[in-house]
């Protein structure tokens, strides 16, 4: 749906021109010899957007490990094919040391090899992570960030996260 009001609001209607579909706004040039009586709508071939797909991988989430590949590989495919700005981040943590995995980016392609779930949710460094990678991205005229969790975040930053989340807006970030 996002994709399809990005592009429903960047597409330009030429009108005037001679050829293309009748406009019934100028037909009334004919009248007067005027020629120019087509349009012509023409949609934006890249959409210019950048997403970032955060999934926590941590134990609480073990149910929904299959949710998290099939998303993941889903979206993959698609923004893809869409030519949009795309990396899929997951993120977890053992024995105090956050793991951020990257699942898919341009560089990597496709990688899902980290498939083992952790204990604790550090969804502060994780956020951190993904916005640092969207501003990293380029200068995209949108920046989309969304985050797939059980809400138990329980990282020594989780108390930050809306001040996090709030900066993120201001640099144009959209979080889901």
């Amino acid at each position: 749906r996002i994709f399809q009001q990005y592009r429903d609001r960047r597409t330009d209607y030429y009108r005037g021109l001679y050829s293309g579909k009748v406009s019934t706004r100028r037909l009334h040039r004919a009248g007067y010899g005027d020629g120019r009586v087509f349009q012509r709508k023409e949609r934006p071939e890249e959409i210019d957007m950048s997403v970032c797909l955060l999934m926590d991988c941590s134990g609480s989430m073990s149910r929904h490990q299959d949710n998290i590949w099939d998303i993941t590989t889903a979206l993959s495919d698609a923004l893809s094919k869409e030519k949009v700005e795309y990396i899929a981040l997951g993120y977890s943590e053992a024995a105090q040391n956050v793991h951020i995995a990257r699942f898919f980016d341009r560089e990597v392609g496709l990688h899902l090899g980290n498939k083992r779930l952790w204990s604790s949710t550090p969804s502060y460094e994780g956020l951190a992570a993904a916005i640092a990678q969207l501003l990293r991205l380029g200068q995209r005229k949108r920046r989309i960030l969304i985050h797939y969790t059980d809400g138990s975040a329980n990282s020594s930053g989780t108390p930050h996260i809306p001040q996090l989340l709030d900066r993120a807006r201001q640099d144009g970030i959209e979080d889901y």
